[in-house]
């Protein structure tokens, strides 16, 4: 995994609330980009080869989170006060999965420090469009799926990338192996979410 450092098109919301929270006037931050398809979660030991293009695929967005924790915490982050984990859209979601496993990491070398999430319009529903047909998806289908498939997507992700251990343990832990995809939606998971959250939602994501 890489770290990326980027400006911001404008400041994250709590930033602009300073007249009440002057620690948040000058904030550090960090922007963490990423390109598995499942916000941080996969952990798929296997190679993939995409047999339309040929391309390399791996499925292991939950060891680059990993290892952007060390790689955060070896430039100081241990000695952070307070940390907002947030994110938007897909980052929203990844805020709802894994806020709890950051601020766990925090607290075991800062036990006095501050954190909570702020996830924006992450909150995805598990919901399937009663007109969309399952979609079968084959091990490696790169094709996007029916229109309104969202359940059966969001499904096969979690499963295709191995994101069970990349997910709240909590959230396992409350469902049969035969369910535990539902922890991929922040709609399950947020129920056995520890930390505090501070949700924003909009009607309408573009």
């Amino acid at each position: 995994g890489k770290q990326l450092r980027t400006p911001l098109s404008r400041p994250p919301a709590y930033i602009r609330t300073y007249t009440h929270a002057p620690r948040a006037l000058y904030p550090s931050q960090v922007v963490l980009r990423y390109c598995d398809g499942a916000s941080f979660s996969g952990n798929n030991a296997t190679v993939n080869i995409d047999p339309a293009t040929g391309t390399t695929l791996y499925f292991r967005g939950s060891r680059v989170r990993t290892l952007m924790q060390q790689d955060l915490f070896a430039k100081g982050l241990g000695n952070a006060s307070d940390l907002v984990v947030s994110g938007c859209s897909a980052g929203g979601l990844a805020t709802f999965l894994h806020t709890d496993q950051w601020c766990d990491a925090v607290k075991a070398v800062s036990p006095e420090a501050k954190c909570v999430g702020m996830p924006d319009s992450g909150f995805f529903l598990d919901y399937q469009d009663p007109r969309a047909k399952p979609t079968a998806l084959s091990p490696l289908a790169t094709s996007n799926t029916n229109p309104g498939n969202y359940h059966d997507g969001l499904k096969w992700v979690f499963e295709l990338q191995n994101a069970t251990d990349g997910v709240s343990t909590d959230c396992i832990a409350a469902y049969p192996v035969a369910e535990q995809y539902r922890c991929m939606f922040a709609e399950h998971s947020a129920a056995h979410q520890r930390t505090p959250f501070f949700p924003l939602q909009s009607k309408y994501v573009k």
